[in-house]
């Protein structure tokens, strides 16, 4: 996963500190890392003396070592730590965002069979996912990077935001279905359930993301299985309704009914987010049967 974020994003350094902590397990995945992203990786000891264990690991590879780290690590000038300081907190922070392209993640229907065709763009088709104001894609972004350290999660989640694509939808993409720099995905339709097999554009601040999923299938030894399936064992890790909660973000939910009087101090309990099963994307909505638990409809997907 480390890997996958590194080639996926602009990382170019690596800076260990500790390094006489480390186990040789530990030592060669670092050097591992290296050799298979480019980063550049500084080990810093801090004793006197590297231990054998780190000497051993580093006779087989190609390594300069300095005397002193902090007269070659990179320093900062003083006057230059505007960056370093918090950031005041953006209007968007901290609030629910509600998506209306998320009002379709919930799907009625089970998983389909594998399809490989050609499909057309989708603004072709006539389909225009919901679109996001830059100020709440940027923000979606940021909480995106840092709710998970799981590529394939993160990119799941970006690609239902861009496209109001559904979960299961989410399942018939394959990595040769994410075109070179993530520029476009396809998701397929084979059973005709919807609008049929169409290319979203990607947009530019979730290419780094679907980069890193893609990244890291390739890395994995997972063969032809789809783009967002896990690609290493893991347990527990969350839905893609539980990781957009974790975010903050949710379809838009129904109107909340006023409390008639409120005492001061009295504590609220947490609101539960509500994820309605539209059919406002299938071919035939009729033969669907939808629960939207007073949620708004999605937009119209022809304009």
């Amino acid at each position: 996963m480390a890997a996958a974020w590194i080639l996926a994003t602009p990382i170019t350094h690596l800076t260990v500190l500790r390094a006489h902590l480390l186990t040789r397990r530990r030592i060669t995945d670092l050097l591992t890392l290296r050799a298979r992203t480019g980063v550049h990786l500084a080990l810093v000891c801090h004793r006197r003396r590297p231990t054998p264990t780190l000497e051993q690991a580093l006779r087989a590879a190609t390594h300069h070592r300095l005397a002193d780290a902090a007269a070659h690590l990179p320093g900062t000038d003083p006057d230059d730590l505007s960056h370093l300081r918090p950031r005041p907190r953006g209007p968007l922070q901290d609030r629910w965002l509600h998506l209306p392209a998320l009002t379709t993640l919930c799907a009625i229907d089970g998983p389909q069979r594998r399809c490989r065709c050609a499909p057309p763009l989708a603004h072709d088709c006539g389909f225009h996912p919901p679109q996001m104001p830059p100020a709440t894609a940027t923000e979606v972004a940021r909480r995106l990077h840092t709710a998970t350290a799981h590529p394939h999660l993160a990119a799941a989640l970006a690609t239902a935001v861009f496209t109001a694509a559904s979960d299961t939808q989410l399942t018939t993409a394959h990595p040769a279905d994410l075109t070179a720099g993530a520029a476009t995905i396809t998701l397929h339709d084979p059973d005709g359930l919807r609008i049929g097999c169409t290319t979203h554009p990607v947009p530019p601040w979730a290419r780094p993301l679907l980069l890193a999923a893609s990244h890291q299938h390739a890395i994995a030894p997972c063969g032809d299985t789809p783009l967002f399936d896990a690609p290493f064992p893991n347990i527990g890790l969350p839905h893609l309704t539980g990781l957009a909660v974790a975010c903050k973000l949710r379809p838009p939910q129904p109107p909340r009914n006023r409390p008639r009087s409120r005492r001061t101090g009295q504590s609220h309990p947490a609101e539960k987010t509500i994820w309605p099963l539209s059919n406002a994307h299938y071919r035939f909505p009729w033969a669907f049967m939808e629960d939207m638990r007073g949620c708004p409809p999605p937009p119209a997907r022809r304009r």
